[in-house]
């Protein structure tokens, strides 16, 4: 479910543009180290509060906190940024 546009989830129709944001969430799980789609924590697994990945990123970025995105391992090496661009 984390990886289908939300479009699809609703109607059942995949396009292109669809598959364009599922490929879209692949790095941004490979980057952040969470996954596409998570309750809240201590949630247990309940996706009654749904965190969506992609508007998360886009919201942290927003907000300037660009490095709070990057998962930890990947922060811990010094020329992360550096490699990154």
């Amino acid at each position: 479910m984390g990886y289908r546009a939300p479009e699809v989830i609703e109607t059942r129709k995949p396009s292109q543009k669809s598959d364009v944001y599922g490929f879209r969430v692949l790095p941004l799980e490979a980057l952040t180290g969470k996954a596409p789609m998570r309750g809240p924590p201590g949630s247990s697994g309940a996706y009654n509060e749904v965190v969506d990945l992609p508007r998360w990123v886009r919201s942290v970025v927003k907000e300037e906190w660009t490095t709070e995105v990057f998962d930890a391992e990947l922060v811990s090496s010094q020329s992360v940024e550096k490699d990154m661009v």
